[in-house]
């Protein structure tokens, strides 16, 4: 059914199925081709997250170890603790602004090929 409608397209618009074919390769590619580079920058995110993640568990750690150590005097904890919380703050706002960043682009990508898978939905509507 499907051949028929490109056929009788072709002869009455001019449109070949080649170049049909053709048009439709390269939405394809470039639907591919987007899809890899949001792959790749998700994975390289994700990486980072991961190393975020490991740090903020170190430094959880580490302000769990001072947390349980006893100190010679209390004003030195504090500093430690202070020290400690300030730099998890930092990991967090770190993370957060990472989440976003990965959120941000996936957006991005989405609505692109979701704008090409639309135009090439027309284009093929004109050509069937």
């Amino acid at each position: 059914m499907g051949t028929s409608c490109v056929s009788w397209r072709a002869e009455g618009g001019g449109a070949t199925r080649a170049g049909a074919s053709l048009t439709q390769e390269r939405w394809l590619e470039a639907l591919h081709k987007a899809l890899d580079v949001a792959r790749l920058d998700n994975k390289k995110l994700a990486q980072s997250l991961e190393q975020v993640v490991l740090a903020n568990s170190t430094l959880q750690a580490n302000l769990d170890r001072a947390r349980d150590q006893p100190l010679n005097t209390i004003s030195q904890r504090e500093t430690e603790l202070a020290e400690a919380r300030t730099e998890i703050g930092r990991w967090f706002w770190n993370l957060e602004s990472m989440k976003l960043q990965i959120r941000k682009e996936r957006d991005s990508v989405k609505r692109l090929s979701q704008r090409e898978i639309s135009e090439l939905r027309k284009a093929l509507g004109l050509v069937i």
